[in-house]
């Protein structure tokens, strides 16, 4: 066992510990750690019993830390006190409620606050703000992940006051990133401008719904993510500059610091970027100490670090996509690209060669994540991953180039040269996300053959130990006809019935047409609805039906910009004042109760103080409107096929 990999299975240990204590409790963790112990009577498993042993013991001991302040949060509930901080961020839902991190009760905390301002008075990301306010509660924390230490207080703001405190070091930080924000939106607009801006500093405020959707689909959504590639071509650059200007080492790693505390100041410090930036400061630190660094171990000491700061950081999706990549890269990238060894003897076929098995890597270190969290997997990734590389260097180089002209008052010159690679992911990204089957469904069982074959037949082709290059390619052929076979298959021939039961909303689909019936009242639940039409494979939406008893304007036109429907049924108060906002493609039609045969013979009609009933053909589902007076057996006509009740639930 070398020394250098203890700090990696440590960390491991001490990641799966958190994970079976945020999950299942106390109980399950001192279970775990018994087994733990018993690894001692295992003698092959005894090089790894010491650092297993000590990163559960860990895990025990930021458990029990996490537990006590948990419970000491709690009994804050009910207090009215004062508070100051410094606003984090403002959500893109609505002003009313915002992130801050507040002097309270004595102690600095993350607070989730809700204040009923006028939208002109509610502060800014990095403002200073003060006031009384009352906590509602408090709950497990893992996005703010170098302050919360993994708890959140819920409050509800009661007074504003002025304060005249100046910027904090925090603020300024956030400050500066808001302003950079705005000073590149203003550089342009369109689609383009905005994935820039996004890929830069993860701002997706202004990117559109349906190239987010396109990125996604095409499997290189990791780009609006800043992580390891965005950091690794902005070292590479410093690189290059160092050597250039005949740099020493100290030089260079002071400049490559620099660079890091800017790509996370620039991306809100969110857990990818965290992540990339620790590993690199060891990788850049250790030679200077006369030591090799190692992907490995620097892996675990970035989780390491993330997680003791932030326990509750390990259910977090960036935190877990992230290392998964990582990992599978120090994995898995380096005996892949030994399969081919005929591909070095060409720099450009090695260089592709590497790039592919990188990418491949990457993508089977997050495939049971990907799976299990959106429900799809994208059938191209490797494809597009491979395509859009070159591009990516392009936008991010010119995009590093903007900053510092932004200064001189120049940056819409490299702005201007960063819109076309941008434009061309863009591009790149809708064209294979339109591919046939470029979406893979896995949310019932049996949907899982088609990527796991697919993935079993690829990486035997790959790892098969023979010179036959015949048998190669037929293993590779074959797993492009379980795709093809795939997306040939009557998956959605058949009229399928989706629930959301987090927003209550409900998904037809039937011969490439999906109908949704919204259950939506108010911006929070919009981002749940996105996870679940991300789960049933982004299905296009053809009609959009927003029920006129559960009227919410600001949410009902958020939904339709983001959905794009060719239709969408709403009360007529969001039909008059909604023509002006919405696409030209969208076509808006009030009182849908006397619409018929909109597509494929469906028919949806109100039933008065019950619901909203769809009919296809003979079956007829009652949708169950919510907020509203018990309903009883009585009122459910006999005809109905299905029932969908108040809280999601499908009664047959």
């Amino acid at each position: 066992m070398v020394v250098r990999r203890y700090l990696a299975i440590g960390a491991a240990a001490l990641a799966v510990g958190l994970m079976v204590f945020l999950r299942w409790g106390g109980t399950a963790m001192a279970v775990l750690l018994g087994c733990g112990l018993t690894l001692w009577g295992i003698k092959p498993l005894r090089p790894l019993w010491r650092p297993l042993v000590c990163g559960l013991l860990v895990a025990a001991m930021v458990s029990g830390i996490y537990a006590g302040r948990y419970a000491a949060a709690e009994q804050m509930t009910g207090s009215e006190m004062p508070f100051t901080g410094t606003v984090l961020e403002v959500s893109p839902y609505t002003a009313h409620r915002s992130t801050i991190y507040a002097k309270v009760g004595g102690r600095y905390r993350v607070i989730d606050l809700s204040a009923y301002l006028a939208e002109e008075e509610t502060p800014l990301a990095g403002e200073r703000i003060a006031g009384t306010l009352t906590i509602t509660g408090a709950k497990s924390e893992g996005d703010t992940l170098l302050l919360s230490g993994g708890i959140a207080l819920t409050a509800r703001q009661l007074t504003t006051e002025w304060t005249e405190e100046g910027l904090s070091p925090l603020g300024w930080l956030l400050q500066l990133r808001r302003r950079t924000v705005e000073a590149l939106q203003a550089l342009g607009s369109g689609e383009s401008a905005a994935l820039v801006t996004a890929m830069l500093t993860a701002d997706t405020s202004t990117l559109p719904a349906g190239l987010r959707t396109a990125l996604s689909g095409a499997g290189i959504s990791h780009l609006l993510a800043v992580s390891g590639l965005h950091l690794s071509i902005l070292l590479a650059v410093c690189g290059k500059l160092g050597d250039l200007l005949l740099w020493s080492r100290k030089k260079r790693a002071l400049l490559s610091g620099l660079c890091c505390l800017t790509m996370m100041t620039l991306a809100g410090f969110s857990a990818s970027v965290l992540r990339a930036a620790l590993m690199a400061g060891l990788a850049l630190g250790a030679p200077l100490q006369g030591r090799r660094g190692d992907g490995l171990t620097g892996l675990g000491f970035a989780a390491a670090v993330i997680l003791l700061f932030n326990p509750a950081a390990v259910w977090e999706l960036s935190f877990l996509l992230s290392c998964g990549a990582t990992l599978g890269i120090l994995l898995l990238a380096k005996p892949l690209m030994q399969q081919w060894p005929a591909a070095r003897r060409s720099r450009w076929g090695g260089l592709l060669w590497e790039s592919l098995c990188v990418s491949l890597a990457a993508q089977l270190g997050t495939l049971p994540i990907t799976a299990l969290c959106f429900g799809y997997l994208p059938a191209y990734s490797l494809l597009s991953n491979l395509l859009v590389l070159p591009l990516v260097y392009g936008t991010m180089i010119f995009a590093f180039l903007t900053l510092p002209c932004l200064l001189l008052g120049v940056g819409v010159y490299p702005f201007t040269v960063v819109q076309c690679f941008a434009g061309g992911i863009a591009a790149l990204a809708r064209k294979i996300a339109g591919l046939p089957g470029a979406v893979l469904p896995c949310v019932a069982p049996w949907q899982w053959p088609v990527p796991v074959i697919f993935i079993g037949l690829l990486l035997t082709a790959l790892l098969l130990h023979t010179k036959r290059a015949r048998l190669r390619l037929l293993l590779v052929g074959c797993a492009a006809g379980v795709i093809l076979l795939g997306t040939a298959l009557p998956m959605q021939k058949a009229l399928t019935l989706a629930i959301d039961r987090t927003s209550g909303s409900v998904l037809v689909q039937k011969e490439g047409e999906s109908l949704l019936l919204s259950g939506v009242q108010n911006g929070y639940e919009i981002h749940a609805l996105e996870r679940f039409l991300q789960r049933c494979g982004n299905p296009k939406i053809t009609v959009l039906v927003q029920p006129e008893e559960q009227h919410h304007l600001s949410a009902e036109l958020r939904l339709a910009r983001l959905l794009e429907p060719e239709i969408m049924l709403c009360s007529a108060k969001t039909t008059e004042l909604g023509e002006e906002q919405l696409p030209e493609t969208v076509l808006l039609l009030p009182n849908y109760d006397t619409v018929r045969n909109i597509i494929s013979n469906y028919t949806i009609y109100s039933l008065e103080g019950v619901g909203t009933v769809l009919q296809f053909g003979t079956q007829k589902v009652l949708k169950c409107w919510t907020g509203y007076d018990i309903i009883t057996a009585e009122d459910i006509p006999a005809d109905m096929t299905a029932v969908i009740d108040r809280e999601g639930r499908l009664w047959l």
